[in-house]
This record gives C-alpha cells, sequence and structure tokens, in this order.
C-alpha cells in the first residue's frame, strides 16, 4: 500500500509540474527501484541535462546520503517536514548540503548542517536539524533568506552563524517567521551575523547561552525570546541593533522597548506546547504576545499582518498532497476501488 500512496504522491507533483512552462523538472530518489531521473543532488548537477532554473523534485520517503552540493540555480522541493500523522513519508538529506549557487530550497527535511556559500538564497520551509552556517569570512553569501524554517543543533552547537560583526561575506540575512533553537553552555541562537532582520521567529537557548550573539546593525523584532541563561534573554554585544516589540522573560535595561511576556522560564505562558509540525508555535488564548509587536500585530510565527505566517508542516506552496487514503485488502469486482482526499497548499 505504502508504494501505492508514493505513486499517487508522484502523480500529484507531476500535475504541478505540468504548470511550469519555462523549466524543466526533475525527480530524485536514491531508491533506483523509483525510476526518478537522478539518485541524488550532486548526480543532478553533475548532468548536462539540468540548467539554471531548473525544478528538482525530491520523491516522498527519499532518502539522499552522502555530502551534497548545489552548483546550479535551480529549485529543490521537498515534501514537507513531521509527517507523523500524514498517510507518507517526508523527503530527507541526510548529510551535509552545501548551496553554491543562487538556489531555492522549500519544503525539505535536513539532519545535516547547512552551508549557503552563495549570494540571495532562499531557504524556506525546511527543517534543519543540525544548523545553517556560513563562517568562511571568504566566501560570499550575502542577502540569504530564511523563512518559516525550524532550525536546531545538537548541544554545544549555535542554530545559524555567520562570518563576522563586521564581515560582509554574509551581510543583510534575512530570518522571518522561523523557530530558532540552540542548546549547551556557551552557545547562540544567532551569532556572527552584519546588519541581519530576525522578525515573527520564536528564538530559544536551552542553558548558558546567548540568543544572539555578535550581531552588527540589526533589527530584531516581533518575536519571542526565551533563554535559560540566568538573565532570561541575552543579546550580547549587539552593536548598533534595533530591538524592539519582541515578547521576552525578564526585563533588559539595555533594551527597554520590549514585552515582558514570561513570569517563568516556561514557554506554556504564550504558546501552545503540544502539536506536530510547528502547530504548537500558535500562540494561547490571552498569550503576552498577542498585540506585543510593531503596529499591534502579534508576536511568533503565526502573526496575522506579519510578511510570511507559518505554514504548518512545511508543505511547499501550490504542490497537492493527500491526507487521506483507503485502499481495500481485496477487489470488488475484479476492480481496486481507492479513495483518497487530495488537497493543494495555496498559502
Amino acid at each position: 500500500m505504502k508504494k501505492f500512496l508514493q505513486r499517487v504522491v508522484l502523480v500529484a507533483v507531476a500535475m504541478a509540474t505540468a504548470q511550469v512552462a519555462v523549466a524543466e523538472s526533475w525527480r530524485i530518489n536514491n531508491d533506483t527501484s523509483k525510476g526518478a531521473h537522478f539518485v541524488d543532488i550532486n548526480a543532478a548537477m553533475a548532468s548536462e541535462l539540468v540548467k539554471d532554473g531548473d525544478v528538482l523534485y525530491l520523491d516522498p520517503g527519499a532518502n539522499i546520503t552522502g555530502d551534497q552540493t548545489i552548483t546550479k540555480a535551480v529549485t529543490v522541493i521537498g515534501t514537507g517536514w513531521d509527517f507523523n500523522d500524514k498517510p507518507y513519508s517526508p523527503a530527507t538529506i541526510s548529510a551535509n548540503l552545501y548551496v553554491k549557487s543562487q538556489a531555492t530550497l522549500t519544503g525539505i527535511k535536513m539532519t545535516g548542517k547547512l552551508y549557503p556559500q552563495y549570494n540571495n538564497i532562499v531557504i524556506q520551509r525546511c527543517a534543519i536539524y543540525n544548523g545553517i552556517e556560513q563562517a568562511d569570512a571568504n566566501i560570499e553569501s550575502k542577502y540569504v533568506k530564511i523563512i518559516n524554517c525550524y532550525v536546531e543543533v545538537p548541544t554545544r552547537y549555535t542554530a545559524i552563524r555567520g562570518a563576522g560583526t563586521s564581515n560582509t561575506a554574509t551581510q543583510s540575512w534575512e530570518i522571518y517567521n522561523s523557530y530558532i533553537s540552540s542548546g549547551g553552555n556557551g552557545t547562540h541562537s544567532v551569532h556572527y551575523l552584519y546588519q541581519p532582520v530576525i522578525v515573527n521567529c520564536i528564538m530559544y537557548c536551552d542553558w548558558n547561552g546567548n540568543l544572539f550573539n555578535n550581531i552588527t546593525n540589526g533589527t530584531i523584532k516581533n518575536n519571542i525570546l526565551l533563554s535559560y541563561d540566568s538573565g532570561g534573554w541575552i543579546p550580547a554585544n549587539c552593536s548598533g541593533c534595533s530591538v524592539i516589540n519582541n515578547c521576552v522573560y525578564g526585563a533588559n535595561t539595555l533594551y527597554p522597548n520590549n514585552t515582558v511576556g514570561f513570569t517563568s522560564r516556561d514557554f506554556s505562558q504564550v504558546v501552545i506546547q503540544a502539536g506536530a509540525g510547528g502547530s504548537w508555535m500558535q500562540l494561547i488564548e490571552g498569550s503576552p504576545a498577542i498585540g506585543a509587536g510593531e503596529g499591534g500585530i502579534d508576536c511568533g510565527p503565526y502573526a496575522k499582518g506579519s510578511l510570511y505566517p507559518f505554514v504548518t508542516y512545511g508543505m511547499p506552496k501550490h504542490i497537492p498532497y493527500f491526507t487521506e487514503a483507503a485502499v481495500p485488502a481485496q477487489p470488488t469486482d475484479g476492480k481496486v476501488k481507492v479513495s483518497l482526499k487530495i488537497v493543494n497548499q495555496n498559502d
């Protein structure tokens, strides 16, 4: 049944692909029995058939292993992430991913680290479980956009790290409506960025670390900020930053223009604490984050009126997917009657 359901998803993807008139589209699956065009991203990049502007679709259930490098200006589309309640599995890149072109990534689950190494990269609706890093001042990666993403790291690592506080190699990164979490002694959620914009995120550091460290001339607003450090939320060495209209734990005399929304280090005072696909990041009734953002909008990823309200499960826009499937064990009158509920992700 699972193979049948995966075929249905591929048909739905093909329907979406047919709407793309200019770019060629290609399927990627490490399972050669599925008949995809390529077994991984590296093989697609090595092919003369794949051009700038093309679209690479990761099959449902695909598990791309070994470090991958994107060298062409392509769009890579996965199936979303955290599908515990869906009848098929997400596509996963379970290795490091190096992006060395002006590429767009959407709806991808990654268990390795993501390395943006080019200008104008877009990372949207992705779950990245080993962080985002561009710590090389000799590689330019300006204007990277991180939108609707779930970014966390293992203990003692930084979630998002750039090249330096005044180095223009990682200048003007924009992070919108995302969850960013770091953990461990002395780690940081966002580190070494120059002129970043960080808006409508939830940011968390679980022990003795700074949410922001060595950030220069940044804009940090409409976020929900919580650190288990004794200071509650610690921006360290944030020279020239505008830190306003955030919902925080604990007052901070350096950045007074924020709403103190936590009476203890407990997210449940602000957001829902259960649910798959990021749904738990929605505000509880009476949350202090309601209306605390700039212009009276809510703080946090799901805020109406923000640029990119969070999309549960990271579903790629305009890609059909099915939420229910019924396949009988036995045929009736020589026919197998399949019932599917297929929806299109319109937002």
